[in-house]
Parts: C-alpha cells; structure tokens; sequence
C-alpha cells in the first residue's frame, strides 16, 4: 500500500505544497535530498509549486534501459492538471535525484503550456517540443533537451 506524503517543509512556506505528492515513501528522502542539494532542483520545484498541476510521484522498476523515470498526462479536474511521475528507486540515490529532477522538468513543460488538457494534447506537445525515444515509435516516447540538461545539472549538484 501507498503512503501519501505531501512535502510542506520541502518548499518555502509561502508557496503552495500542493502539488508535487510523494506517494512512495521510499522517494521522499529522494525528493528532500535532491531539494537541499540541488539550487536548480529548488527553482524548479518552486516553479511547480505555482502551478495548475499535481503530481503523483510513485516508484516503478524499469526493466527496459536506458528508462529511469516516465511521466504520463491522467486527467483534468476542477481546474488542475493531474500527472503521474514514476521514478525507478533501484537507482543509486545520485540517480534517483538526476531522474526525478528530468521528470519534474518534463512536469514544467506541460505547466507552461496551457493548452495541454488531455492525452492529446500531452502527444501534441511532445510531438512538438520533443524526439522520440526508446525505439518504439508506437510506444509515444519523447525525450527533450531541457529536460536532459535538468538531470545531469541536478546529478552535479547533487554530487558536488
């Protein structure tokens, strides 16, 4: 079973904290380590934080590399956009963090694009702003470069 975990200590106190929910508690110390280390993973939850979206970040073994993490659209409702992070917690915890912080920046993608209501709109935006990945074009992979910035910037902090 799930343990929901809502991080009001891992944002500064006048942001919302509603919106990034650690259903997994073996991420939450991923989150709160990558949060305390990372200047570019603290932007960019604070960006979050101001936005229409919630997330629902859970773990999910990957058996197919180089797969680390996946992010998928589940639905609009009452004025927010819901979306599913799955992190792989077999990672290293340096990797972990690099994962989580490239799904939280593929969540800001879909946050500064308004447009984005529906699974639809999630491809069209990825068809857009993203390349195909994973090999299997029917599988609707996509991969950006901001988002592959994120992680590596985000393994160095969090290395440093």
């Amino acid at each position: 079973m799930l343990a929901m975990v809502v991080l009001a200590s891992a944002a500064p106190a006048a942001s919302r904290t509603d919106v990034i929910r650690i259903l997994d508690s073996c991420l939450t110390g991923t989150f709160h380590d990558m949060y305390a280390a990372s200047p570019a993973a603290r932007r960019l939850v604070d960006r979050l934080e101001r936005s229409d979206l919630v997330l629902h970040v859970v773990s999910k073994p990957f058996d197919r590399r180089p797969f680390t993490g996946t992010m998928t659209f589940v639905v609009r409702a009452g004025g927010r956009r819901f979306l599913r992070i799955a992190i792989d917690a077999r990672l290293p915890p340096d990797r972990r963090a690099a994962a989580l912080a490239h799904e939280l920046q593929h969540a800001l993608e879909v946050a500064d694009d308004t447009t984005v209501v529906d699974h639809a709109s999630f491809a069209t935006l990825y068809r857009r702003i993203g390349n195909e990945s994973g090999g299997d074009s029917a599988a609707n992979c996509f991969e950006t470069v901001a988002a592959l910035r994120t992680g590596a910037r985000v393994l160095a902090e969090f290395r440093a």
